[in-house]
């Protein structure tokens, strides 16, 4: 979602945007195919180009592009391409976590956690983007992204090393939607 709040920015400031759609494009929410052409109808309404890149194989290349046309050039798989200023490429988070490898902690692709934010180290707390908390309901450690979950993990774990015993609980909806202006929205952008 850090790329597509971007797009809406440089789209805001006046700058063309295209953006090479995929199944992974409105990351980390979890949008079913049927609803990918929905979210993506509401980037054309933000004023964002949006181009299926899964339709022409996906990209293969980035190249840089002949003399007299744009700096950048795209090669798909199907031998389309496409020209730019600019390509910037948002696949996703990966935590930090390479430091902490010889810690003794339980580690998948982040520190993982219980509801009270405790490592598997009865000492070590950890709040943030580096941790998968356990989920009961979904019975798997998963991430929890965005300002005020981040926020709240933060509260949560420094009281608990205060010795409370509170348990973290999203209190945003992590679904992504449309609004009125038809345009896509995330809760991962709200902030105070």
């Amino acid at each position: 979602m850090i790329g597509l709040d971007l797009a809406r920015s440089l789209v805001q400031a006046g700058y063309r945007v295209r953006l090479v759609s995929g199944e992974m494009t409105f990351w980390p929410h979890q949008v079913a195919e049927e609803q990918r052409g929905m979210f993506c109808d509401g980037l054309r309404n933000m004023g964002i180009e949006v181009i299926k890149g899964d339709g022409a194989g996906g990209v293969r290349a980035i190249e840089v592009g002949a003399t007299g046309l744009p700096a950048r050039r795209l090669v798909f798989h199907d031998g389309s391409d496409l020209y730019g200023d600019l390509v910037m490429s948002f696949m996703g988070l990966v935590p930090a976590t390479e430091f902490m490898i010889s810690s003794g902690l339980d580690i998948e692709r982040g520190v993982l956690v219980s509801t009270a934010l405790q490592t598997s180290n009865a000492h070590i707390y950890a709040a943030g983007d580096v941790c998968q908390i356990w989920s009961p309901e979904e019975h798997c450690y998963r991430f929890y992204y965005g300002y005020h979950n981040v926020k709240s993990m933060g509260i949560v774990a420094a009281h608990n090393m205060m010795g409370a015993n509170e348990q973290f609980v999203s209190t945003r909806g992590e679904s992504l939607r449309l609004d009125q202006q038809g345009h896509i929205d995330s809760p991962f952008w709200e902030c105070d």
